[in-house]
């Protein structure tokens, strides 16, 4: 915006005799054909409008999305590239401010045009800059930003889904193997080895080696149960011979001593 106002000024400073019509056409506009306007209300609404800009150094004026417009003293129209809905106002330096908001939001830059030789007070510039590429731009950026979010929160998605089953594959093993020793607490299931190298690796080596000594209090306690069940067989055995002994000699003095 302030190189193109800077363009204009510098453009239309030479002319030290004062804008007219014809002055401002041929050096914002030197190949157009010039007609003079028949009337002052012509003038204001913009007699010469245009939308080439052949002269190397106003390439920039000719975007979509700026209008030029260029005043005498008086406020008087000389130049109008395109509609501009904003109001002539003269300022003494160059001014480029922000008007309106959001998509509305235009930026206006005023500025007196001085002639080179005399620092004579010869017209005024306004140049409106629409925005609409900023806008558009933003547009993309916020449909962009849109997009690669939703390709950010799939990606994450499917990437915490296949990194969770990987770590919870272990566990998986882990409970198989928790699953055959409920339905068979003698089974020889073992976590099989994860080969790796973290805490569910610590962990299956831990609860193999809580089954392998489980195991062997079972083997032990069946051991146990033998042995007892064998040395106490014999005194049993004896007892049991006593106890018959006795019941026969008890049969055999009722039989001999009925009366007693």
């Amino acid at each position: 915006m302030a190189s193109a106002v800077t363009t204009v000024q510098q453009s239309l400073r030479t002319e030290s005799s004062g804008l007219t019509i014809k002055s401002v056409a041929a050096k914002l506009q030197p190949e157009a054909s010039v007609e003079p306007a028949n009337s002052m209300s012509e003038r204001k609404h913009g007699v010469l409008q245009s939308k080439i800009f052949t002269d190397s150094d106003l390439t920039a004026l000719s975007r979509t999305n700026l209008a030029v417009t260029v005043y005498d003293p008086n406020g008087n129209t000389l130049y109008l590239s395109r509609k501009d809905a904003h109001e002539f106002s003269k300022n003494r330096s160059r001014q480029v401010r922000l008007v309106g908001h959001g998509s509305n939001a235009e930026l206006v830059g005023r500025a007196p045009i001085y002639a080179a030789s005399n620092h004579k007070l010869i017209g005024y510039t306004q140049v409106t800059d629409n925005l609409s590429e900023y806008h558009a731009t933003t547009q993309n950026l916020i449909w962009i930003f849109i997009v690669m979010t939703m390709i950010t929160i799939f990606g994450a998605t499917l990437l915490g889904y296949f990194l969770a089953a990987f770590l919870l594959r272990p566990m998986r093993k882990i409970k198989q193997t928790i699953n055959a020793v409920n339905d068979d607490p003698q089974t020889d299931s073992r976590v099989p080895d994860l080969k790796r190298n973290d805490e569910l690796s610590d962990l299956a080596v831990v609860f193999n080696d809580m089954l392998d000594q489980m195991q062997r209090y079972i083997t032990q306690q069946q051991q146990f149960v033998e042995d007892v069940s064998h040395e106490l067989r014999t005194p049993v055995a004896i007892i049991q011979g006593h106890m018959e002994l006795l019941n026969r000699w008890a049969r055999m003095i009722h039989k001999s001593y009925p009366n007693h």
